[in-house]
């Protein structure tokens, strides 16, 4: 065969091996983006969107709120509103859905917004991908290198998800990515032959996207600090990459102050541009704890209940990003390096940094384009190669077959039961979470002054006029007011006692959490509060009852039976499962466990992997000293969610109760993996060691109760007949 036949034939391969590359590409693209519309597409459940709404229509009426003049506790708190713009999306994405009705039903409003959240979810995704798709005009690879790429980013996306709701944060994301991918366009090549004022020139997009981030989230004050790492990393990386490209110390100092300046181009001003830094500062070791509260602030590891999945793809991300950083040392820009490191302890540190994670996870593997389009060269010699790129097609296939897999349990909410979140697939209200029989009173006859607990506050200040004791902003309160919040929380006498001294005229408790039944119970039991509205969403109060003037426990049993016959309604069984668990709550207040028990039975049998319904269940087959039936429940429980620390102690409990007592043990040690501080755990281990003779493990695990909860003298004293052996 002659060289030029042989140079034609070796063009067609190329030919070849490109167009099948390309169609890898864009395969594994189509499932990225699938997948993260699948993930963003669910039900409302954020607690937040209802008080941007709130704030979104007082700025469209000309009303730029200053002070935190939406609750009775602190009206006169300057507070520096640094999610404006996003107020104004949400709120005018709202008017749209709501047209002229006068009273739009919120079903209605947040299916718009469920539409708002896919569609700023899918820009993220195409921002990701974008050096991906245009590997040429990024200067970072091949087409076909990117298809296994994508494979590997798909382990960001799973921590990515839990940050896929509808709140500044998302828009956040995208102007992050997109001023990071400017910085080290900058870096490479600087403006080129454009002047500074050109918006086509990497350094003038900068301050161009800090400024439009400024007006949507107070994390714009991460530009700034972008630039500055760059400045203080980029002789370094120009050392380690052999001085091969340009110094950029000047225009990074010019690009760094403009970002500084485009902070302080907000409403709020110099306030604007000070947040970040009160932020920062709200949560020291002498401020009052919130942890219990508001779940986002948990350290990643140590919150039972929730994210078992996710906490997985933590660590796989975590070990591929460190196994990736060391095989490709020092290819990956320095820059991406430490956002990866940072990101991944910040997670570690609270729950909300999961989404930044998953984002410098996927950024730092952006990185590796050129090894792939390297390695991707060397198989273009191999008889393998002729039909197509088989790593290309390898990632392609990974890609797509997640994307199938993830699909079902998506859909059919498997997944959302088993991370133990409320978000449910499709459009809509998430059931049995918003306390919409309690609005629907409160527009008829507003509260100036309402109690409501943060998961109800948001909802009731999106859809009526009252004002509340706190709703959830960390930075819009002072400490006494949040330690007043939680002694209200705590409910007793005390409780009632601080509720009273706030003066509220009605309160409002959303119970999809749980937490706020206790009080829920109390303000029952109190003649000072009258029942006025009950629904699976919550529970209204108002200020001046008589007792006997009305049947409550008859008005909860009616709510109960409407919340059933509102899940016999719904076609999803998740759905009808989350119906029936807050109806069997609703009888379990009124005194009705016949009612109670029923609900729960039609909540498993709608859904028999529903983790809560499988443990309400369970519990309430345990108060009747039905062990031996409540047992396999607590373990099916488990099974469904493996994070509920609950579930396993109560399987032990079953168990210890039937003289099962190795078995007791084994589900006593597998609560502690989950939860390690749980003193009942720790207390009911040691009377499983010791039914089984096992006198030191007993011995440990009381010291390790009493650690916990030293003033338990009737175990103390245990510990001691123990020790005297």
């Amino acid at each position: 065969m002659s060289r030029d036949a042989g140079n034609r034939q070796e063009l067609q391969v190329h030919s070849r091996m490109k167009a099948s590359g390309r169609i890898c590409l864009a395969a594994s693209c189509l499932a990225f983006c699938g997948l993260v519309v699948l993930f963003s597409h669910h039900t409302l459940s954020d607690l937040d969107i209802w008080f941007h709404w709130r704030a979104g229509q007082d700025i469209l009426a000309g009303e730029f709120p200053r002070t935190n003049h939406y609750s009775f506790s602190e009206p006169d708190r300057p507070w520096t509103n640094h999610e404006w713009l996003f107020q104004v999306l949400v709120a005018g994405i709202g008017r749209a859905a709501q047209g002229q009705d006068p009273a739009p039903s919120p079903e209605k409003v947040a299916e718009a917004w469920n539409a708002l959240r896919t569609f700023l979810a899918l820009i993220l995704a195409l921002v990701i991908l974008r050096p991906v798709v245009f590997p040429a005009q990024s200067g970072r690879g091949s087409p076909g290198s990117g298809a296994w790429l994508v494979a590997v980013m798909l382990a960001g996306l799973g921590t990515l998800w839990t940050r896929l709701t509808l709140r500044p944060e998302l828009v956040s994301s995208i102007l992050l990515v997109l001023v990071l991918d400017d910085l080290e366009d900058y870096l490479r090549r600087g403006n080129g032959s454009r002047p500074w004022w050109d918006p086509r020139g990497a350094g003038t997009r900068i301050p161009l996207w800090t400024c439009l981030w400024a007006q949507f989230h107070g994390f714009a004050a991460l530009a700034p600090v972008l630039v500055l790492a760059a400045g203080i990393l980029n002789p370094l990386q120009r050392r380690i990459d052999g001085r091969s490209r340009p110094g950029r110390g000047r225009g990074l100092v010019l690009v760094g102050g403009a970002t500084l300046v485009a902070l302080l181009l907000t409403p709020g001003g110099i306030q604007g541009f000070l947040y970040p830094l009160q932020a920062a500062g709200q949560f020291g070791s002498d401020r009052v704890d919130l942890r219990d509260t508001i779940s986002e602030l948990v350290p990643l590891f140590s919150s039972p209940n929730s994210l078992h999945a996710t906490l997985g793809w933590y660590l796989a991300a975590l070990g591929g990003g460190l196994v990736w950083l060391l095989a490709t040392w020092p290819r990956v820009p320095l820059l991406r390096a430490v956002l990866f490191c940072l990101a991944a302890w910040a997670a570690l540190m609270t729950q909300r940094s999961l989404g930044m994670f998953g984002l410098a996870f996927m950024i730092l593997w952006r990185s590796g384009l050129p090894e792939g389009s390297r390695l991707l060269g060397r198989l273009r010699a191999s008889p393998l190669s002729v039909r197509g790129t088989p790593v290309a097609a390898a990632g392609a296939a990974v890609c797509l077959g997640a994307a199938v897999l993830a699909s079902v349990p998506l859909v059919s909410d498997g997944f959302y039961l088993g991370e133990g979140v409320a978000r449910r697939f499709g459009s809509g209200l998430t059931p049995a979470q918003q306390p919409v029989a309690a609005m629907e009173v409160l527009a008829g006859r507003p509260s100036d002054r309402l109690f409501a607990n943060i998961d109800a506050a948001g909802f009731v200040l999106g859809n009526t006029d009252s004002r509340v004791f706190v709703d959830g902003r960390t930075e819009a309160y002072s400490d006494r007011t949040w330690s007043r919040y939680l002694a209200v929380k705590q409910a007793g006498p005390s409780g009632l006692r601080e509720l009273a001294a706030a003066g509220p005229g009605a309160v409002c408790l959303a119970l999809a959490g749980g937490s706020f039944k206790p009080l829920a119970r109390d303000l029952l039991a109190d003649g000072s509060w009258r029942l006025v509205a009950a629904d699976a969403g919550g529970i209204l109060w108002y200020e001046g009852g008589e007792p006997g003037h009305q049947d409550e426990p008859g008005m909860l049993r009616a709510a109960g039976r409407k919340a059933l016959t509102d899940a016999g309604a719904e076609t999803r069984p998740a759905r009808r499962a989350d119906l029936a668990v807050a109806a069997a709550g609703l009888f379990q207040l009124a005194g009705d466990d016949g009612g109670r028990l029923e609900a729960l039975r039609r909540a498993v049998e709608a859904r028999g992997d529903h983790p809560l319904a499988l443990h309400n269940l369970g519990n309430a087959l345990m108060e009747r000293l039905e062990f031996r039936q409540a047992g396999p429940l607590f373990e099916a429980a488990v099974a469904a969610n493996p994070r509920l620390a609950g579930s396993a102690l109560n399987a032990g409990v079953c168990r210890l109760q039937l003289e099962e007592h190795e078995r007791a043990a084994e589900w006593f040690e597998r609560a502690l993996d989950i939860d390690g501080e749980s003193f009942q755990a720790w207390a009911n281990l040691a009377a499983a060691r010791l039914a089984l003779q096992d006198e030191d493990g007993a011995v440990a695990a009381l010291e390790r109760a009493l650690a916990i909860r030293p003033g338990e003298e009737r175990l103390r004293s245990r510990l001691e007949q123990l020790r005297r052996r």
